[in-house]
This record gives C-alpha cells, sequence and structure tokens, in this order.
C-alpha cells in the first residue's frame, strides 16, 4: 500500500510539473508525454480538478492549472524569513539603481529564486521568475555563494551540473570555474557575463546565513550595453550597501575584505 502512495503522488506530480511547464494538454498528451494509463490520468486529472488545482477547458476538453498553484507558491514565500526581511532593502536597491534585482538561495547543489523586483520603467524582459532553479556556476549569485565553500564541495556541484551550458559563454571547465571563484573571494563580488542569458550581465554579493553558511545571493541584473565590467563599479557599490544592511537584519557574519 506505501509503494502504490508513493507511485500516485509521484504520477501526480508528473502531471503537475508537465502542465506547469508545457502548458495545458489532452489527455491523450498527456498519456503520450508520461506514458501513463489513459484511466489512471482521466482519474487523477478528475481528483485534481475537484481540489481546484486543474481546470478544463470546455472548448477543447484540455486540462491547465488554476491559479490556486500561485496561491500556494505565495503562501510559501510568506514563510521564507529571508525573503520577507530582505525585501524593503531589495525594493530600496531597486529604486536607487533602476535595475532588475533578484535574491536567490541555495536549494542543495542548485539556486533558487526566491525575489524578484523589477523597477516600474523596466524595458528589458528578463526569463527569470520566483521559483526558478538553475545550477549555481552559471549565474552571478550562485558563485557568489560558492566562493564560500570548501574545494570537495565545489567540485561536487560542478560534477552534478557540469552538462548544463546555456550560451557560448557559460562555464566550460572547472579551472576556468575555479579562476572565476577565486577572482570572487578577493573582491566579494561575482559576475555573470551573459552566461546564463544572452545579453544580460549581472554583479552580485553573497549573504551568508546566522551560522555564517553561503546560503544566500543578491544579484543587479541589466543588459550588457547599460551594466558591464567597465561601469559596474557603482553597481558593486549599492550591492555592498545592501549586502551589509541585510546581512545585520538577519542576523549574518560578513567575511570583511579590505
Amino acid at each position: 500500500m506505501a509503494e502504490e502512495t508513493i507511485q500516485s503522488v509521484n504520477r501526480v506530480f508528473s502531471i503537475l510539473e508537465v502542465l506547469a511547464s508545457e502548458g495545458s494538454k489532452s489527455i491523450a498528451e498527456l498519456h503520450m508525454r508520461l506514458g501513463l494509463h489513459k484511466t489512471t490520468l482521466h482519474r487523477m486529472l478528475g481528483t485534481l480538478t475537484e481540489l481546484g488545482y486543474v481546470l478544463q477547458n470546455p472548448e477543447n476538453g484540455k486540462y491547465y492549472l488554476s491559479y490556486k498553484i500561485i496561491v500556494l507558491a505565495n503562501q510559501t514565500l510568506r514563510w521564507n524569513t529571508a525573503a520577507r526581511v530582505a525585501t524593503p532593502f531589495l525594493q530600496e536597491l531597486v529604486e536607487d539603481c533602476r535595475e532588475t534585482v533578484h535574491m536567490m538561495q541555495r536549494e542543495e547543489n542548485r539556486v533558487r529564486y526566491i525575489v524578484k523586483i523589477e523597477p516600474n520603467s523596466a524595458n528589458f524582459v528578463m526569463g527569470s521568475y520566483v521559483g526558478m532553479e538553475l545550477p549555481m556556476y552559471c549565474t552571478a549569485a550562485g558563485k557568489a555563494m560558492m566562493a564560500g565553500l570548501p574545494e570537495w564541495e565545489v567540485e561536487k556541484i560542478w560534477e552534478e551540473n557540469k552538462g548544463t551550458r546555456y550560451t557560448e559563454k557559460t562555464v566550460r571547465s572547472l579551472s576556468e570555474l575555479r579562476k572565476q571563484l577565486e577572482e570572487i573571494r578577493r573582491t566579494g563580488v561575482a559576475y555573470d557575463n551573459e552566461e546564463r542569458e544572452k545579453g544580460l550581465f549581472c554583479v552580485a554579493v553573497c549573504v551568508p546565513d546566522c551560522q555564517g553558511v553561503p546560503r544566500y545571493g543578491i544579484s543587479i541584473s541589466a543588459p550588457s550595453a547599460r551594466m558591464n565590467v567597465e561601469n559596474v563599479g557603482d553597481y558593486e557599490r549599492k550591492l555592498k550597501k545592501i549586502q551589509e544592511a541585510v546581512a545585520k537584519a538577519l542576523g549574518s557574519c560578513l567575511v570583511r575584505r579590505d
């Protein structure tokens, strides 16, 4: 019975994940995509519809996610202390630099966006969203966190994620990553120069948790034409100012770099 229950849970979440990533699907399409029996799909989709997490289009019979999923996500963020505490400071940073600001949280060997704030005048659409997960080594915030980890852990993260390439500038080797991390340790600032998204430049700092573990990252993201290695100094100063404020609010201890 326990194995059947676990299998049912796995199947339900596989349905939800497909609907979330690929949009509305018919039972036939889900059968082809997941390999689940159509009777099983019909039963599970019926339950999800009754619970309000899935809706069915009366015109074509396809199923799609309702906004109840978003309600769950928003409720989850309410209980994320770091996101709640940091948001006022991040809003201040957005108003100051007039660029998009993210906060990420480490989740095992990946990073997850927990805050995204865009300026009112945003004219550059980014593919990031709250809840999105990415490998640590191809984001500025992820690398800022990795710089505070021991070598064995850096190697482990690289080995588990190294196959992911987003652009021609994504880090290609462990030796290249090590060089970047050494520079981040020296300066306290990390960069993502079109490594994850073409045309996008990010600069980030790490904020450790109250035990000193590299747990969070805060970044400023902007089109490469507006922010690059030549004029990024102002963004670095703004980030470090907010880094100290957020760290203090979270009870973190920052390592000073002169």
